[in-house]
């Protein structure tokens, strides 16, 4: 029997919604066409999480175990938080937490047909150096962690720290049978940053899954209300401040709307940014929710005709929430600055790229366009061929089949 195991790193996978979305649910639905396939999941779990989270733990393995997935934890002493992003001093300290486990990993999985998609850097390292056979490795870095630890300033391009793990991602992605990247951008960034050229059965684009079932009742709105929502974490790379700026300019085009802004953010921070003066105007079209239902969340992308994702600086990522408004049948709104949204948007012509936070006359005339386009929904459902998750699952287990 083939067992594909999924590998995290010191991730609260049990309430973690993109490990089940991204990668869980595509498994489930592996398995579940496939009896010789058993699906797993590996995961380094905080002991303080564990005994934390017990109940919470045990009912999801319980909910995974019925949907054939089986979940492994084996505990480590890290904790999720900025205090535990491995710098370089932290490097002993993950190689005693996690050696024993990958030396009983090597003897008990050896001869096996055994396929470890490893999901992010950290995974990706343990692996690539501590488990002997490198054929059954999979690098699914999901978003560039390298470059995020920058923008955050968590360290700098002339570090230590900075400089070692540009020559561990060279490392992963040689060692890694394959390597699978969310867009084409990300794929070409890391690329060209190793030096490594790209081979085109080793390095594969394979965009974020998302349900389609899951928004047919947003996407099937035929007269939508002319609102705008962003559906994410504000802070490092989403800020509200830009956000607020770019709907300064819609709404005079837009009198009426709304802006559903929907977050996990800190309420203090986000209150502190709505008091400044220019942005007393806008309070009446605001509508700001905490931590948000799913089922919430779908009604509100019912009530609106656009979804927002800018940035201000340059970013290879396709953001799930991009997927989400394309499913629930909005018209994205992206900055140029996100890459790999630009890149879909672009490809099946559903979405509008603005260079800046302002929306003026020719913009409108745009939006409007895409508005009347009625060849939007054959485009989406070119594009549903891509990302919806049962197609998404028969790309990856093709994938997967091709190279193992």
């Amino acid at each position: 029997m083939q067992k594909i195991n999924l590998v995290v790193f010191n991730e609260n996978y049990w309430s973690n919604n993109l490990i089940y979305s991204q990668n869980l649910k595509p498994l489930i639905k592996i398995a579940e066409k496939n009896e010789q396939i058993e699906a797993r999941l590996i995961s380094f779990t905080s002991i303080l999480m564990l005994l934390l989270n017990f109940r919470q733990i045990n009912s999801f393995k319980k909910e995974m175990r019925e949907n054939g997935i089986k979940i492994y934890d084996l505990p480590v002493f890290f904790v999720p938080s900025k205090l535990f992003i491995v710098r370089w001093f932290l490097m002993p300290y993950l190689f005693v937490n996690v050696i024993l486990y990958m030396l009983f990993l090597n003897l008990l999985e050896f001869g096996g047909k055994n396929i470890f998609i490893l999901r992010s850097y950290v995974p990706g390292l343990i692996f690539s150096t501590l488990y002997l056979n490198k054929n059954e490795l999979v690098f699914d870095p999901r978003t560039d962690f390298i470059q995020e630890q920058v923008r955050i300033k968590t360290w700098k391009i002339e570090s230590f720290s900075y400089k070692l793990w540009i020559r561990i991602e060279h490392l992963i992605i040689k060692r890694c049978r394959i390597s699978l990247f969310i867009s084409s951008a990300f794929l070409s960034d890391v690329l060209k940053r190793q030096n490594v050229t790209y081979n085109k059965k080793k390095h594969f684009v394979i965009y974020n899954p998302v349900d389609f079932s899951e928004y047919s009742s947003s996407r099937n709105i035929k007269h939508r209300n002319m609102n705008f929502i962003y559906s994410g974490s504000l802070g490092n790379w989403n800020k509200l401040e830009n956000y607020l700026d770019l709907y300064y300019s819609l709404v005079n085009f837009f009198p009426n709307s709304k802006f559903y802004v929907l977050t996990s953010g800190k309420k203090e921070r986000i209150d502190e940014i709505l008091r400044q003066r220019k942005y007393v105007d806008l309070l009446p079209h605001l509508i700001i929710e905490y931590n948000v239902s799913k089922k919430r969340m779908i009604d509100y992308y019912a009530d609106s005709a656009f979804g927002l994702q800018i940035m201000d600086s340059v970013d290879s990522r396709l953001g799930v929430k991009v997927v989400e408004y394309l499913a629930s049948g909005l018209i994205p709104i992206v900055s140029s600055t996100v890459l790999g949204a630009v890149e879909l948007c672009e490809r099946f012509s559903l979405g509008l790229i603005i260079t800046d936070f302002s929306f003026d006359e020719k913009k409108n005339e745009q939006l409007s366009k895409m508005l009347e386009d009625e060849e939007r929904l054959k485009n989406l459902y070119e594009l549903s061929q891509i990302i919806d998750i049962d197609e998404y699952s028969l790309l990856l287990l093709r994938i997967l089949q091709k190279a193992f």
